[in-house]
């Protein structure tokens, strides 16, 4: 689950474009911010200070399935970013990332710790490129085979560029506990779609990257230089810098009001009239923020297109960055519950689940929300295609259930 640079250098900030324009610079070191904005799970302390990252491999032969890894990487991560992973040689001791394999029952691939924590570990990642003793349904041919390894490629080099699993966010609406090292960095909706959820119903999207994804390794990493444009000009480019954009994003570090500096990005910019920075944060000008009774307890939003921002005072005092996602969707008020942003959407189907279930959310044809235990806990759970419900959505021991007829 890590990185080096070779491209030129050509304003005061550490840049990967140059000839391009003065005013396109992508993050480089992107690790001394913390990124708002970002829909992944992120460890922004263990993000690599340059996009160049070398590999290696600590066994000979199996020239096919290395060159399928290879593959699945430069048509992912690569594809959608300007890191690069170089090298796939035999390993000699100088490499950033030492991959081996194994195919041991109960051993899953993983990787020693997330982004550069595992720079020269040996091994810092372990695939399988076998399945005879793990994970034995990628063995029924080569085609499924070759699948499983192209998956599981793309999951663990996202590890490599310091995201953590999806499902181990807070506000993760998921059955699977939580696994491996956490992000430090919690803003946005986990994404279900995301490479690195275990909650996705199409096991590590098979190898495919979500547009969570996707986002998130450009706000790190910078964009594909052939996907660059001209940023919109706009108050923001008096206290921000680093400033890059492509099609679909605006990307810049601000400085806020208490001297600090953050990555962060808005999506959609090209529906922005003006944008401006809000305490560090972009922010799409004259958007009008959506109304609710969080407005008496919390401050500094930012709307980005249909995600709000806020930062929000908790039962204890604090203060959350929080982040409300598709607030078009919210029927009827949107408050702040202990820091965090809340509404209900889609109008959620009916049921005796209401009466002890609270963050109900209908997203497509699943069904989420907290539940609450015999015991008083809370716990996150779904239902997916609650539609084809017949009678009564209930909880049973924090877990949404119904009969399917």
């Amino acid at each position: 689950m890590f990185v080096h640079t070779f491209f030129a250098r050509c304003t005061k900030v550490i840049v990967l474009v140059c000839c391009l324009s003065l005013i396109f610079s992508l993050p480089v070191n992107a690790a001394q911010y913390v990124t708002r904005g970002q829909p992944l799970n992120v460890a922004n302390d263990t993000v690599w200070p340059e996009q160049i990252i070398k590999v290696c491999w600590m066994f000979s032969g199996r020239a096919d399935e290395k060159a399928e890894v290879r593959k699945a990487i430069t048509e992912s991560w690569e594809a959608e970013s300007a890191v690069r992973f170089f090298g796939w040689n035999s390993c000699n001791g100088s490499e950033n990332i030492k991959i081996q394999i194994e195919d041991k029952a109960g051993s899953a691939p993983h990787v020693v710790g997330l982004g550069k924590v595992m720079d020269g570990k040996s091994p810092g990642m372990v695939l399988n490129f076998d399945f005879a003793n793990w994970s034995t349904s990628c063995a029924k041919n080569t085609t499924e085979r070759m699948r499983c390894i192209r998956a599981i490629a793309v999951h663990e080099f996202g590890h490599a560029l310091g995201f953590a699993h999806e499902q181990n966010r807070p506000d993760a609406t998921c059955e699977i506990l939580p696994q491996g090292s956490n992000g430090n960095e919690i803003v946005g909706i986990a994404d279900l779609s995301s490479t690195m959820n275990y909650c996705n119903i199409t096991w590590n999207n098979n190898g495919r990257l979500s547009s969570s994804d996707i986002r998130g390794v450009r706000q790190f990493y910078g964009a594909p230089i052939i996907d660059l444009v001209q940023p919109p000009i706009s108050s923001y480019m008096q206290t921000c810098d680093d400033i890059t954009a492509d099609a679909k994003t605006l990307y810049a570090t601000c400085q806020a009001r208490d001297g600090n500096k953050w990555r962060t990005s808005i999506s959609n910019w090209y529906w922005c009239q003006g944008i401006v920075n809000s305490d560090g944060r972009l922010s799409c000008f004259p958007n009008k923020l959506p109304t609710g009774s969080y407005s008496q307890s919390c401050r500094d939003m930012v709307v980005d297109t249909d995600f709000l921002a806020a930062t929000c005072k908790t039962s204890s005092g604090d203060w959350n960055r929080t982040q409300l996602a598709e607030t078009s969707a919210c029927t009827g008020d949107i408050w702040n519950q202990n820091g965090k942003l809340q509404c209900r959407k889609n109008n959620p189907p009916s049921g005796s689940y209401l009466q002890s279930c609270n963050n109900v959310n209908v997203v497509g044809t699943s069904l989420y929300a907290n539940c609450r235990t015999p015991g008083g806990a809370r716990t996150k759970t779904y239902l997916r295609n609650f539609q084809q419900c017949s009678g009564g959505i209930y909880n049973s021991n924090g877990q949404l259930r119904c009969n399917k007829g």
